[in-house]
């Protein structure tokens, strides 16, 4: 086995320690006070401490990309003391290719078995709209509209615990040997995603370990550190997940600056592959092919708190939705609904530019 490729640099060892701490304290009024007030009693200290993380990341040279690890297996010990604990991400490559989901699961499969299940969708492009970006239809319908112009994407649909019979289809014995024994973590839940060929979903994080199989398609994941919120600079929403809309393909430098100076892993999944998505990475996804993939989900809190601290503190805050609904939900837990209330005013957008920011 070859020497393994450097990690991404973590931001604290690139930028003055004095404008994180500034940075976090100010994201913390955010959250408690609300954006427009924060902003109008700290919005220039803000700026002032972007441009100082910003100077010394371009003094630090130019962002790398980092491909992700590739293993075959691994003990759970060893997946928690290299990737769980230091929050890396690793592809198990092929460890799904015998599971029956490979077999079974497809589009005409779906559409024939579970059609008339009803999916939620969440456009986030509208997420500001009235309707917060959200629309009921069935799954048996996003399969079929595929292929159109302007399909849907289905996104973190809860069929597979709606219907648990779908589980048997994955090796849960492994999974949960992963989830147990290497984070004792507790809240397992899971999620399917259908995914047309070119869609996209922002970067975004969340508190929860993630390790989602590739069922059919390829599909492209960027990560970043937690402390790549320094540059992000997403809006302290009250929400269990925070996003930031910038195109990782073409970023606006007037926007955000800073960004492409930034290191980030990359990989793109094969069918058969498992990947490991930790708490509060930063990730991009965009399917290279109509995709299908299941992640499972669950929270450790041990490791949220190592990760990201802060977040993890300011969860208690959250009130969109509340962490009491988001850990005990009436009936199923739709993170679809959960995501589109996060960004229901638009404040999982993009904050305004320096020169177009109002204090309003």
């Amino acid at each position: 086995m070859g020497a393994l490729p450097p990690d991404p640099r973590p931001l604290r060892d690139r930028v003055p320690g004095r404008a994180g701490l500034t940075l976090d304290a100010l994201f913390v009024a955010e959250h408690v006070l609300g954006g427009p007030l924060a902003g109008r009693l700290w919005g220039g200290c803000r700026e002032r401490a972007r441009r100082r993380v910003v100077e010394a990341l371009r003094a630090s040279g130019p962002g790398r990309t980092v491909p992700v690890q590739q293993v075959a297996d691994l003990s759970p010990e060893a997946f928690a003391e290299c990737h769980l604990r230091p929050g890396v991400p690793v592809v198990f490559r092929g460890r799904a290719a015998a599971w029956p989901a490979l077999a079974r699961w497809s589009r005409a499969f779906f559409q024939r078995e579970y059609g008339s299940d009803p999916a939620v969708i969440f456009d986030p492009s509208q997420a500001g709209s009235p309707g917060c970006g959200l629309s009921t239809t069935t799954l048996g319908d996003v399969l079929a509209r595929i292929d159109d112009p302007d399909p849907p994407y289905a996104r973190f649909h809860p069929l597979l615990d709606r219907h648990p019979e779908l589980l048997h289809d994955l090796d849960r014995a492994w999974l949960d040997s992963m989830r147990v024994r290497a984070s004792f973590g507790g809240f397992p839940f899971h999620t399917l995603f259908l995914g047309p060929k070119g869609s996209s979903t922002p970067i975004h994080c969340a508190g929860n370990e993630n390790l989602f199989v590739q069922v059919q398609g390829r599909k492209r994941w960027r990560f970043w550190r937690p402390d790549a919120r320094f540059v992000l600079d997403p809006r302290a929403n009250r929400a269990p997940a925070k996003a930031c809309p910038v195109d990782p393909d073409a970023p606006d430098e007037a926007v955000w600056p800073g960004f492409e100076e930034l290191d980030h892993w990359q990989v793109v999944l094969e069918p058969g592959d498992v990947l490991y998505v930790p708490a509060y990475a930063w990730h991009h996804v965009v399917n290279l092919d109509q995709t299908l993939g299941a992640a499972t989900r669950w929270t450790s809190v041990p490791n949220s708190v190592r990760q990201a601290p802060l977040y993890f503190a300011l969860e208690f805050l959250n009130t969109r939705p509340t962490l009491f609904r988001t850990m005990f939900p009436k009936g199923e837990l739709d993170v679809t609904t959960l995501l589109a209330e996060a960004h229901g005013d638009g404040a999982g957008g993009r904050r305004p530019t320096p020169s177009t920011r109002t204090s309003g």
